[in-house]
């Protein structure tokens, strides 16, 4: 996560944050008569359970189920419902949708900004009743069409900071914060001594962009996060039907805060480590909580290696090239994508190349709703194509046969179902041409994307001659016919 509010809001965004940030102004006064208290009927009661229905994705695709700035006027969940049965038809099988509750931002709000975490468009407040995607009764009618189609929901969970408290006395920082949370849904109300730094505990790992930090260590706010029966992911999960997680921001709190989560709740589980950085970041958050990570090495690895001409990168180190069963990949997201303050976005004349690679290659691939459904019809036929591809020839040993700056050609081995690929990356002004060893025997080799019309031959010793046509991509495999 990148931005919190619409571009329109700029201006009042920037004030907001000033006016949110204000712990290096004062001194915090001396708090040690402040006790970390809530009247007993603030308490939730009884035990979060997981759910046995949940459905656990992976054997198809994720659809990243929103971009940056969705349409407004509270009717994202009817668009996203109007195209679960096509998706379905065309392989996925999970939607990781937006944070759904309330934000501080309103009608405006991406849902990045939490206020009220049971408000899904039901109660008035911050000059709105619906979010910008509905109200509840249409997030659940989308959720039950999802789940029709055999579709995981995702939920996007913003649980490092909220937004939109009123003021009060801060002892702790030695001023007026707004940390005071009395929401109109009535449930999990806050107040300084549930953000950092407070009474027990200074800061934690990470604070965003002076949002009011919460205290993920507190047993009070443990209980409504998720650990009662009253929590926010017991309510998500059992009465919603969310049947996972996104957790957003996780540079920001420990580890055991979603390991613990996820072995309470369970359900599929990703986490967005934004850093590049494999070794020393990403890799040690995926052993510390035994989940899945969105690839950003990955990402960077092909943005690089598109940007700079060079394919040798894509071979440097990554969730994909080093632990794949947990690489959540992808081309692009609502933080990547091109707005104006980001430099991170795709080199649009590489983004099928992208997809060519992440599809083909092993990891669980998740597709950006702008690429697929605002890109143009050409452009998602050929993305359908290779999904489709996906699941048809897939799966074994992934091996890179062959690499330069031009080129790069890579293998799965296959298995008992499926023929297993052979992906071939061209990003030159030339159609090219090379002789690799293939995991095949015997057999007719030919393009399954139908961009090389040529047919091949494998050799009684397994090598065979493929090609790629300019600057673009080819999967072969043994043809059937």
């Amino acid at each position: 996560m990148k931005k919190i509010f619409s571009s329109s809001l700029l201006l009042l965004c920037i004030s907001l944050v000033l006016c949110c940030s204000k712990t290096d102004s004062k001194e915090p006064t001396d708090s040690s008569e402040e006790v970390a208290t809530h009247p007993a009927s603030d308490y939730p009661t009884g035990t979060s359970s997981s759910r046995s229905t949940a459905i656990i994705p992976g054997s198809g695709v994720m659809m990243q189920a929103f971009y940056w700035d969705v349409t407004e006027g509270g009717i994202w969940w009817d668009i996203l419902t109007s195209k679960l049965d096509d998706w379905a038809d065309d392989g996925i099988d999970a939607i990781w949708i937006p944070p759904i509750s309330k934000g501080q931002s309103g009608r405006f709000s991406m849902g990045y900004d939490p206020a009220d975490y049971f408000d899904f468009g039901d109660f008035e407040q911050h000059g709105t009743i619906e979010t910008r995607f509905g109200n509840r009764e249409e997030l659940e009618r989308m959720i039950e069409k999802a789940h029709n189609n055999n579709i995981a929901v995702i939920a996007d969970m913003v649980i490092n900071h909220n937004s939109g408290g009123a003021l009060e006395f801060n002892p702790f920082q030695g001023e007026e914060t707004y940390t005071l949370f009395n929401v109109p849904s009535g449930l999990f109300n806050r107040n300084k001594h549930d953000f950092l730094p407070n009474g027990e505990r200074g800061e934690d790992a990470g604070r965003f962009a002076g949002f009011p930090d919460m205290d993920l260590n507190s047993e009070y706010v443990q209980a409504w996060m998720w650990k009662s029966e009253q929590s926010v992911a017991n309510f998500y999960m059992n009465t919603l039907g969310i049947d996972g997680w996104r957790f957003d921001f996780v540079k920001g709190y420990g580890t055991d805060i979603v390991k613990n989560w996820v072995d309470t709740m369970g359900g599929f589980a990703v986490g967005e480590n934004f850093d590049g950085n494999l070794a020393g970041v990403v890799q040690p958050w995926v052993e510390a909580t035994g989940l899945n990570a969105f690839d950003f090495p990955n990402f960077f690895n092909m943005r690089d290696a598109f940007n700079t001409r060079n394919l040798q990168r894509l071979t440097a180190a990554s969730l994909l090239n080093n632990q794949p069963e947990k690489a959540v990949t992808f081309v692009g997201n609502h933080d990547t994508e091109n707005r104006q303050d980001n430099d991170l976005d795709f080199p649009n004349a590489f983004e099928l190349h992208a997809y060519a690679y992440i599809l083909c290659a092993p990891g669980y691939p998740t597709i950006f709703y702008s690429h697929y459904e605002n890109s143009g019809d050409e452009k998602k036929q050929k993305i359908r194509q290779m999904i489709a591809l996906r699941q048809e020839l897939a799966a074994g040993d992934w091996s890179v046969l062959f690499v330069n700056a031009d080129e790069f050609i890579a293998s799965r081995s296959g298995d008992d179902n499926k023929e297993g690929l052979v992906l071939y990356l061209n990003i030159s002004d030339n159609e090219v041409s090379r002789e690799v060893q293939t995991h095949w025997s015997e057999g007719n080799l030919i393009d399954f994307t139908g961009n090389s019309t040529e047919s091949n031959v494998v050799a009684s010793d397994g090598k065979a001659m493929l090609q790629a046509p300019v600057n673009g991509y080819a999967i072969w495999s043994v043809s059937t016919d």
